[in-house]
């Protein structure tokens, strides 16, 4: 099966390689390309067939649903790893909308919860939560964008440090993430698509195991075996293809 690690388009534009996209810069546009490059905790840990082409058809995908409630940045889908996207000016802040207490990441509501924090600045969790339970309702726990490591942020702190600009775009982007996420969670429990905090990380740690003691070809094996199930169960369409280096 065939990989796509890298891209070396030498017509482009500018090139920025990402953890896993690489990114063509021009006057008034960009072209993402995304890689089967596998990142996790900040490092490249594999190549997995066909993940780049299947991240970009799951973009679409959520892209198209919920261009109703924003409006977003992609021109076109040329290729099943590109997106052609305008070029717009970014706020360096990632809005992370939770419906669950979990994760092991340092920026993680479950990492912070187990050290005794309750106050997360825009909501407060109660004692005697436990891991991976359901919270009462979605909450919205921002963290820093292009910094060296991610750290978590308050609606006050934004505001503060100046990151989205004003407070417009800030309350844009809080009603907006909870928007989408409401939406995207209605289309799929339609579809019978419902992934509890546990299994997401039990299925993850199980990958990050098997290829931290050497299994490699477990991990491809179990991509393909998870991706071949969800396309059988759910109607999904992969279209496979490679990009071609001119």
């Amino acid at each position: 099966m065939n990989i796509l690690k890298e891209t070396n388009f030498n017509n482009l534009g500018k090139k920025y390689t990402g953890k896993v996209r690489d990114v063509y810069i021009q006057n008034d546009k960009i072209i993402m390309v995304s890689t089967d490059r596998y990142s996790a905790f900040d490092r490249n840990l594999a190549l997995i067939p066909c993940k780049g082409q299947v991240l970009t058809q799951v973009t679409d995908f959520w892209f198209n649903q919920t261009k109703d409630i924003v409006q977003n940045h992609v021109i076109e889908i040329p290729d099943p790893n590109t997106v052609v996207a305008k070029k717009c000016t970014v706020l360096p802040v990632e809005m992370v909308v939770r419906g669950y207490i979990t994760g092991v990441t340092g920026t993680s509501t479950w990492t912070l919860y187990q050290k005794g924090q309750r106050d997360f600045g825009d909501f407060v969790l109660p004692d005697g939560m436990k891991k991976n339970q359901k919270l009462d309702k979605p909450v919205i726990t921002p963290t820093t964008k292009h910094e060296a490591h991610d750290r978590p942020l308050t609606s006050k702190i934004i505001l503060e440090e100046k990151k989205s600009g004003m407070r417009v775009p800030f309350t844009y982007m809080d009603k907006g993430n909870l928007a989408t996420i409401g939406k995207a969670k209605a289309i799929a429990e339609i579809r019978g698509l419902k992934f509890s905090g546990l299994f997401a990380w039990l299925t993850w740690s199980f990958v990050h195991i098997l290829f931290l003691i050497g299994y490699r070809n477990r991990v491809r094996v179990m991509a393909e075996w998870i991706w071949n199930y969800i396309t059988k169960q759910h109607g999904i369409r992969l279209i496979v293809g490679k990009a071609k280096n001119n």
